[in-house]
């Protein structure tokens, strides 16, 4: 990304699959073998009082595509 057209842009390099915390934690527990518990901490416990957060995201990779034409293959699955 050695151009000037990409200075300031904000890009999701990511992937285009919706997955929760909690799924994508269950995958890495299967994958690596780990016995691991995963902990549940409460919202109010894991961010600040008045911070905000969306419940859901659902990832893009449009722009990353208009500007690179490329577009990620790769799955969680």
């Amino acid at each position: 990304m050695d151009l000037e057209r990409f200075i300031g842009e904000v890009v999701n390099v990511g992937s285009t699959e919706e997955i929760t915390i909690e799924a994508l934690a269950q995958k890495v527990k299967e994958r690596t073998g780990s016995s691991s518990p995963i902990e549940y901490v409460p919202y109010d416990q894991a961010y600040e009082p008045g911070f905000e957060d969306m419940m859901r995201r659902v990832p893009s990779v449009e722009k990353l595509h208009a500007l690179t034409g490329f577009r990620p293959g790769y799955s969680a699955e």
